[in-house]
């Protein structure tokens, strides 16, 4: 059989955790590559059954490593979950604080019971932090980072790679659709007992988990965004009877959850082996339906099957009429009529997926702002929807329902063609049964109400997503910067809180201000902060400190790259030889071309630097953007400090806040 690895690297600044998956993408036979599928399909019973333990997390590793041919090394993937819960849990632990729950005495609730929801409430907080930005850390003196996880806008529904809907793949590759973040959100959620629900509306799933207060609140992990359940109705195209019904809008219950996943194992198969109506899929939607009656994506996985065993029989609709598919066919399409689905119009899903991957849309909008009193003759009204008449938010009955190529009378309730069908949408292939496109980028439109509203002012973790300062770009500049927070006699810690240190994107800024005037602290106001927080600093001291709390003050970004010659030289951290060129993350995050342009020459002859640098070892490289119909405005240039030249670690310091005093 042979093999290919596949990697998954975490790189947190210092943090390194590797592990390796093996992957078989090429099995001996097709034949043989099933029998993974059937093997995944018989655990599920066993823990659907309750002869085995329920977990989400082992759902989700039975449906990925039948995938991968039962190939993949659960023992590190274990390790790699718990190498984040662990981060996750330094978050919870710096940032938990009952003074901030402020308990009330009320009689339907206990102090206990309120405590309690304040930690449910922290615990998915940290996770959703963890997933959706660049989070710092403080880590054995050192400034540590990790990256969020992004949306897979390339590929919503992972129909062009189905990787893109993999847990693996996510901590692979850092990109994923809604379903591999919505379950990287619930396999921590799990880990950490913080009572995340899983939920789903037609094409879509989210989070759902409740505030400090208990009030509940929907998460878009690939928009960021927390839309009410109206908007969500809305962006899904669900009806108000498909909610009442219970098909759509629904939190699920941890063995709802793991039967969920049989419809993605179903999926898998088809993708893998490019079948649609093999027996495998019906039996995994038909035991998804016998734990979960009103799961529609089972629903919707059983219909696609039967649909497609009736066009292969290439039949007129009245000669299928004594057919048993069709009868069976009927009745479930039938069924999801009462239960209130209907299928999103056409105009809507090119609309949606245009959006999603975000293209232009090439075709005139419809405005679908209702008029309800057209037949009483009045000529002005006001009238108001959600999406502003972007789409049809009435959702009325028409005389006949298309469900994918079935033509649906629903007067008579009965079948009346199946019609050729191009299943491509904007260009991009759609499938119905996933559920895993997200709202973004439209939710951010709607009404919205974050549940994180307790825990946004924390000075290490809030994320400001203006906040520009300096970036380092490389391994040294990583060190360095941490150095100098470390340099004026506190700790590293005590610094950085002091400065209200925060991130975003490896963007380091301080969010330090006067209460006052809302600017930044003059050096008079800064020394007495510094004072207020058990740190005097005075003469050359403060003037360092005072000169970088300015620069991370600034609205214009900075990188820092630090280089080292290839001889015996002092490093930053103590040690010696060369380091310099060691990538943060193991790739360029450098946003200027001229770094990028620099970091070559200097390994082909480090001499180079001398030519870029002063006598003090820095200089700075001018921006120069990678599109320049775009540039980034706000970017002035890469700081380059040439470490050969510091004797110490103090000394590389010192040039540091000398190149940052002399940049305007």
């Amino acid at each position: 059989m042979k093999q290919i690895p596949l990697f998954i690297t975490l790189v947190i600044g210092q943090l390194l955790f590797s592990a390796t998956i093996k992957a078989a993408d090429i099995p001996d036979s097709t034949t043989v590559s099933k029998q993974h599928y059937y093997a995944a399909k018989e655990q599920f019973k066993g823990m659907l059954s309750g002869k085995e333990e329920l977990s989400y997390e082992k759902a989700i590793t039975i449906v990925e490593n039948a995938y991968y041919e039962n190939e993949v090394n659960l023992v590190d993937f274990n390790l790699l979950i718990d190498f984040h819960v662990q981060n996750i849990n330094r978050i919870i632990e710096i940032n938990y604080d009952e003074s901030a729950l402020q308990i009330e005495q009320v009689l339907h609730k206990t102090e206990e019971q309120q405590i309690e929801e304040y930690k449910n409430a922290l615990t998915n907080w940290a996770i959703y932090s963890y997933i959706t930005d660049t989070t710092l850390f403080l880590v054995n003196n050192q400034l540590s980072y990790h990256l969020p996880y992004e949306y897979s806008y390339a590929d919503p529904l992972g129909t062009v790679n189905w990787r893109n809907t993999q847990v693996f793949n996510l901590l692979d590759n850092k990109t994923g659709n809604c379903y591999a973040l919505a379950s990287l959100f619930k396999i921590f959620s799990e880990r950490l007992n913080s009572e995340a629900l899983i939920c789903t509306a037609p094409g879509h799933i989210y989070i759902r988990h409740a505030d400090h207060k208990g009030i509940y609140h929907n998460v878009e992990l690939g928009s960021k965004a927390f839309p009410g359940t109206g908007s969500l109705e809305t962006l899904t195209y669900t009806t108000d009877e498909a909610t009442k019904n219970g098909i759509s809008l629904r939190e699920l219950d941890l063995k709802q959850s793991v039967a969920l996943n049989l419809v993605y194992l179903a999926k898998g198969y088809a993708y893998k082996f490019g079948v649609k109506d093999d027996d495998f899929i019906m039996e995994c939607a038909e035991l998804a339906l016998q734990y979960d009656e009103l799961n529609l994506n089972a629903m919707l996985l059983k219909a696609e099957v039967l649909e497609e065993r009736l066009i292969k029989k290439d039949k007129p609709i009245k000669a299928l009429q004594a057919d048993k598919t069709f009868q069976e066919y009927e009745k479930l399409i039938t069924h999801l009529f009462d239960l209130g689905y209907r299928e999103m119009p056409t105009e809507m899903k090119n609309l949606v997926i245009s959006r999603l991957r975000k293209e232009d849309s090439p075709y005139p909008m419809t405005n679908h702002t209702p008029n309800p009193f057209e037949d009483l003759g009045v000529k002005e009204e006001r009238y108001a929807t959600l999406s502003n008449g972007l789409f049809d938010e009435q959702m009325l009955t028409k005389p006949v329902e298309q469900y994918h190529r079935t033509m649906f009378d629903t007067k008579q309730k009965k079948i009346t063609e199946l019609v050729e069908l191009d299943t491509t949408y904007n260009n991009y292939p759609m499938d119905l049964v996933v559920f895993a496109w997200g709202v973004d980028p439209l939710a951010h439109e709607f009404p919205s109400w974050s549940p994180y509203v307790a825990f946004a002012d924390n000075p290490l973790f809030y994320i400001d997503p203006d906040g520009r300062a300096v970036k380092p770009v490389n391994e040294d500049a990583n060190l360095l910067i941490s150095a100098s927070f470390g340099s004026f006699g506190v700790s590293m810690e005590q610094f950085a809180s002091a400065l209200q240190i925060s991130t975003r994107n490896g963007v380091i800024r301080s969010n330090l201000i006067s209460s006052s005037s809302g600017m930044a602290l003059d050096m008079r106001g800064f020394k007495k902060h510094l004072k207020n927080e058990g740190i005097t600093l005075n003469g050359e001291q403060l003037k360092d400190a005072y000169n970088l709390y300015s620069k991370l003050q600034s609205g214009d970004l900075y990188e820092i790259a630090v280089f080292i010659k290839p001889i015996s030289a002092p490093r930053i951290d103590g040690g010696n030889g060369q380091s310099g060129t060691v990538l943060v993350d193991g790739v360029n995050n450098s946003t200027n071309v001229a770094f990028g342009e620099f970091s070559q020459q200097f390994e082909n002859n480090p001499d180079v630097i001398d030519d870029k640098t002063n006598e003090q070892g820095y200089g700075v490289l001018q921006y120069k953007p990678e599109n320049p119909n775009d540039p980034d405005l706000s970017h002035k240039g890469t700081i380059i400090i040439d470490a050969t030249k510091s004797s110490t670690p103090s000394k590389a310091t010192e040039t540091l806040n000398k190149a940052l005093e002399d940049t305007p």
